[in-house]
């Protein structure tokens, strides 16, 4: 049952991502852009709208859910059409504009309607994919906030539409991610003692490398599902991701070792001072479980804490709102 639950709502959103690349799903109607109730001067943000007051935050739109708002909910089984209602009753998603080394960088911020009055625990999540290519919408964000209750950050990283820039899969980009990691001290909404990190894929290449800018104990736990943590061996193991990786890295791990490996956690365990769980399937064919296995033995051989989940099956990526919810409680747990 659960996962032909899990295979409907992923058919609807995948439409929905389809559907995304041609249409915009954000309200850009003059009434959904935050301009008003900004204070002149503040140094902590009491609301996203607050935001406004970063210099490198050029602008925030509230999202309608235009892809949600158009379903007929009644023709989709009312466990998923539940979930939906309560997202657009529930659930409230901005897109963010901001500029880091001069690109602008496109990012969901998703929250529950009564973030103002009750603090949250706070998700940065790190997407995989790469440019365009799986890249966030709205509702996928809004999802994952519904169904763990938190405030959600998203980042699609450079270059993503409406982003500018070059996504350097791992390169400069990280710092898209990181620019939040030093706003999040300033965010009077949330609870400060419960901020974790969730990344998937390539998202959790991108997991590591930030944490390496967490000089403030900022995040608390990370999780890293299906994750990247050696890109020389991905290069080597996926053909069909050799030419992406060169155009985006700047040649092959021969061409430019130095690349490859400051991108790879593998080669930076000792620096890693963040809890972590770990979460990989034995017959993951796009990221190999032996490196997972790896980077968890290098990770308990330097004395960190680490939690290892292994799956044994062949998914890639989070499968269920269920699993997320679950990672969700081991990461309040581990953090303690």
């Amino acid at each position: 049952m659960k996962k032909s639950l899990l295979m409907i709502i992923a058919i609807v959103l995948c439409a929905m991502c389809l559907f995304a690349c041609n249409n915009n799903d954000t309200d850009t109607s003059n009434d959904s852009n935050i301009t008003d109730n900004v204070p002149s001067q503040t140094e902590n943000y009491t609301n996203v709208g607050a935001l406004l007051e970063n210099d490198n935050i050029t602008s925030i739109t509230k999202d309608n859910y235009s892809l949600l708002s158009s379903m007929d909910l009644s023709q989709l089984p009312e466990s998923v059409a539940s979930i939906y209602r309560e997202i657009l009753e529930d659930i409230i998603t901005y897109q963010v504009l901001y500029t880091v080394d001069d690109c602008t960088v496109s990012a969901f911020i998703s929250l529950p309607k009564d973030y103002e009055t009750k603090d949250y625990p706070l998700v940065i999540y790190n997407r995989g994919g790469n440019g365009n290519f799986s890249a966030l919408n709205a509702e996928s964000v809004a999802i994952y906030t519904q169904a763990l209750n938190c405030v959600m950050i998203a980042s699609n990283y450079r270059e993503t539409a409406p982003g500018t820039g070059v996504d350097e899969f791992g390169g400069k980009d990280v710092n898209d991610v990181v620019f939040w990691m030093d706003i999040i001290p300033k965010l009077e909404f949330i609870e400060k003692d419960s901020v974790y990190m969730i990344g998937e894929s390539r998202g959790g290449m991108q997991t590591c490398l930030a944490l390496l800018n967490d000089n403030n104990n900022v995040i608390k736990a990370a999780a890293c599902i299906s994750g990247i943590y050696d890109v020389a061996d991905i290069y080597n193991s996926r053909t069909d991701m050799q030419e992406m990786l060169v155009r985006r890295i700047g040649g092959t791990p021969e061409q430019c070792p130095e690349e490859y490996q400051k991108r790879s956690a593998i080669n930076f365990v000792e620096q890693i001072k963040t809890p972590l769980i770990i979460v990989h399937s034995t017959g993951d064919v796009k990221v190999p479980y032996a490196q997972a296995q790896e980077f968890v033995e290098a990770l308990e051989t330097n004395g960190k804490t680490v939690e290892f989940i292994t799956r044994e099956d062949n998914y890639h990526s989070i499968t269920s709102s269920d699993e997320i919810v679950s990672i969700f409680e081991q990461l309040k747990n581990i953090a303690k």
